[in-house]
């Protein structure tokens, strides 16, 4: 790692299980072998390397400019460094990643939630708006299995299908509030809650019209919809999801209107 970083001293060198020569400890539980990869492929839009998720490395410390921009959550700091530094590229030496014998993983169920937090920051710093859009999306999709499950049950507990999607709206609607307040907008300066549930709830009302109009002529101009009723209920939500995207950036987290 050294010698490559004598080579090159714009390059960021990590030691990495995913190359080839390189490896790691078969006996990982499917668990977290699970965990490793599925971190893997959601980090790899964020930089050019096979194995992002690495704590060894190396680096030319004038490739940083500012140290106090680095904010990491967790215990990530490689992954923050790439993408924040000014690397030229990234040099994967294999590595042979062999489970510890003392002490215990950083791995539990926090550390995973701060990584979450720690990668939607870091796909706004890269990305900008269409960071924040697609944790906004990722978001919109647990919102969309809570809208699913609220769906089916009030058909269940007897309403017709319009109502069930009309009355699904107010539990999924509240859990993205809560949600986009706590992480894709989390970086701002937070508002009143009442205040700013209500601008949500009003917003997303608009887009929701939208939603709903389209769910309500598709089902009822189209046989094929009114067969498959979740596709219908999809694309009226992928049709709402810009406006209310919009609407949410620039007015409900707006920092400027404290």
């Amino acid at each position: 790692m050294f010698s490559a970083l004598q080579a090159n001293k714009n390059a960021f060198v990590i030691g990495s299980r995913y190359v080839e020569h390189g490896s790691f400890d078969r006996q990982w539980s499917l668990w977290r072998f699970l965990n490793s990869h599925i971190a893997t492929i959601i980090t790899r839009p964020l930089v050019s390397c096979q194995d992002p998720m690495s704590g060894f490395f190396a680096f030319h410390k004038s490739r940083v400019d500012d140290y106090d921009r680095l904010n990491p959550i967790g215990y990530k700091i490689g992954l923050e460094l790439m993408v924040r530094g000014n690397f030229d590229r990234v040099v994967e030496i294999p590595i042979r990643f062999q489970d510890r014998e003392v002490g215990e993983s950083k791995m539990n169920l926090a550390q995973q939630l701060k990584f979450l937090r720690h990668l939607r920051r870091l796909y706004t710093a890269k990305f900008g708006t269409i960071g924040e859009f697609i944790s906004y999306a990722m978001v919109g999709a647990s919102g969309f299995v809570i809208d699913l499950f609220f769906y089916y049950l009030f058909q269940f507990l007897g309403l017709p299908h319009q109502w069930a999607r009309a009355m699904s709206f107010w539990p999924a609607v509240s859990w993205n509030w809560r949600l986009n307040r706590i992480a894709t907008f989390g970086e701002r300066r937070r508002r009143p809650k009442a205040k700013q549930w209500f601008e949500f709830v009003l917003a997303s009302l608009f887009g929701f019209s939208l939603n709903w109009g389209v769910y309500i002529t598709l089902t009822s101009q189209l046989p094929f919809f009114d067969r498959f009723r979740i596709l219908a209920l999809v694309t009226g939500i992928a049709v709402a999801s810009v406006f209310n995207f919009v609407v949410s950036t620039l007015y409900v987290y707006n920092e400027k209107r404290l």
